[in-house]
């Protein structure tokens, strides 16, 4: 049986993100739902980061 870790809402808060997947190293797979943005204040640094972040789980399909 997989294990799944779902995760929401991330609204740019990835070190959080990560921090939670640290937890469950043994999930066979991650799924996001909900934003990974809009959080009050954004700013296109911020959003830069967090689409490096993003890119970089959509580089691993086989977890992500």
């Amino acid at each position: 049986m997989s294990k799944l870790l779902v995760i929401s809402d991330v609204h740019n808060r990835t070190e959080i993100t990560d921090i939670i997947e640290s937890f469950e190293p043994d999930a066979d797979r991650v799924i996001y739902i909900g934003d990974f943005f809009d959080s009050w204040g954004d700013t296109p640094e911020l959003n830069a980061k967090t689409a490096k972040w993003l890119k970089s789980k959509l580089d691993k399909p086989e977890k992500y």
